[in-house]
């Protein structure tokens, strides 16, 4: 029905945006796997990695932005929810699990269009 098509397009609780930074994810196991994102919302990253991780694998996410001419370098305790095999390796849905504050307010506000 129409109403059930509504409900599965309209999944995200957060708006995103677009943004190609560099990013790092470290394993648990000490793994460094060098990534860049595609796009940012107040809660979460979509992540092209070169290597795959299994779902609710924990791992620590380091993003440094630039942004209007300023780098920020952002460091957070981050859960994998989903991989998709993509063109050149993998696409990662990354939910911040455990970021500060000022983070996640940096986030929200680059995602909706305030800064």
């Amino acid at each position: 029905t129409a109403d059930s098509i509504q409900d599965n397009t309209e999944r995200r609780q957060f708006s995103r945006r677009s943004a190609r930074w560099v990013a790092t994810i470290t394993t648990r196991d000490k793994v460094i796997v060098p990534c860049r994102t595609r796009d940012i919302s107040e809660r979460g990253a979509s992540i092209e990695s070169p290597a795959d991780f299994r779902a609710n694998a924990l791992v620590i996410l380091e993003i440094v932005s630039f942004y209007k001419g300023r780098k920020k370098t952002f460091k957070m305790l981050a859960e994998i929810k989903h991989s998709a095999i993509a063109k050149e390796g993998f696409t990662l849905g990354i939910y911040f699990k455990d970021a500060n504050e000022a983070t996640l307010k940096f986030f929200q506000n680059y995602a909706e269009n305030i800064i």
